[in-house]
């Protein structure tokens, strides 16, 4: 049975149209998926004491339409698939009375926080965790491919308030930085995120951006790491 969690758009969590946010709705994402394994006791609670983390290695969400504030609404999540150090989960985001109004695909890796490498999943944790079917969407991939012609925006600084308990920059966050760089009066229909290194406190940023038709491309760099993260976005406008 897919976890679910019944909520109402919070004034909060809208934008300038009164609607629920792409970061609202990936905060929703990332919210129940640490509510259901909180409840199966299998979650930051249990790891993190054992130095362990979930990191995030790849999303895509597919959004429908964004509900509008106060409205009801139901977030829901299974996972379907654990192989390793890998766990893959699919969220939904719908109304009361059945309207899908998002989808989406994650892959999540577990992490030795301290050592920066993969470890094995816990028996507790693939026991405990019921997989379900994975959801109908049109699956992407994992790998995102960057475009030829990218132009380098000014650098910025990873602030205090970008990390969450790990001590690195959150996912969400990742998400927030590339936003920056979409263009005014657009809504982002899909969005795929190719994480492939963490940023820390004080890291010098370097952002490329891509504009594409209907959509676009931003990269995070460092200069130790080169890419970090590589986020694409489809775009429609509005008036």
């Amino acid at each position: 049975m897919p976890y679910e969690w019944k909520n109402r758009v919070r004034f909060s969590e809208t934008g300038a149209d009164l609607c629920l946010t792409l970061p609202g709705l990936l905060d929703y994402f990332q919210d129940i998926a640490t509510f259901h394994a909180e409840e199966l006791g299998i979650g930051v609670q249990y790891l993190h004491p054992k130095g362990m983390a979930w990191f995030l290695a790849a999303w895509q969400i597919t959004v429908h339409r964004y509900p509008e504030y106060f409205e009801p609404i139901v977030i829901g999540t299974m996972p379907y698939r654990f192989r390793g150090s890998i766990g893959c989960r699919n969220f939904y985001l719908k109304t009361e009375e059945g309207e899908l109004l998002a989808v989406a695909d994650s892959t999540w890796t577990l992490m030795d926080v301290a050592q920066g490498h993969m470890v094995a999943l816990p028996e507790r944790a693939v026991s405990g965790f019921a997989t379900e079917p994975r959801l109908e969407m049109d699956y992407k991939g994992r790998r995102i491919a960057l475009p030829e012609q990218m132009q380098e925006r000014e650098p910025f600084y990873v602030r205090r308030d970008h990390l969450d308990s790990n001590g690195h920059v959150n996912n969400g966050q990742f998400v927030r930085m590339a936003m920056e760089y979409l263009p005014p009066n657009v809504r982002v229909l899909e969005l795929r995120v190719e994480y492939k290194q963490q940023l820390r406190p004080n890291q010098l940023v370097f952002p490329h951006v891509a504009d594409e038709p209907d959509g676009g491309v931003v990269t995070l760099e460092t200069k130790e790491s080169g890419v970090c993260a590589v986020v694409a976005f489809s775009l429609e406008k509005f008036a």
